[in-house]
């Protein structure tokens, strides 16, 4: 595992070591979702599910073909500011 793959994550955050820290929780839950979509609790909008990793939500939607990320939220911020 390197951690170019979670750069932009650790842009944001401002720490590369914790992106680092989080890298795993990340892939472990990405790996369920891969192989079961259904894991997620399904969200208000049609279509999208939700997964929580630590304090993170990971927020998606998939068909029979792909599984598209659309946002990891940290829920100690402000809910009203959520975008996808």
């Amino acid at each position: 595992m390197t951690g170019n793959r979670y750069l932009t994550i650790g842009l944001r955050n401002k720490s590369n070591r914790y992106s680092l820290h989080l890298a795993d929780p990340f892939e472990h839950t990405l790996q369920l979702i891969s192989t079961n979509p259904k894991i997620g609790r399904t969200a208000q909008e049609s279509g999208i599910r939700t997964k929580m990793v630590r304090d993170y939500l990971l927020i998606y939607k998939f068909n029979e073909d792909t599984i598209t990320l659309l946002s990891i939220w940290d829920t100690r911020q402000d809910p009203k500011k959520l975008e996808y």
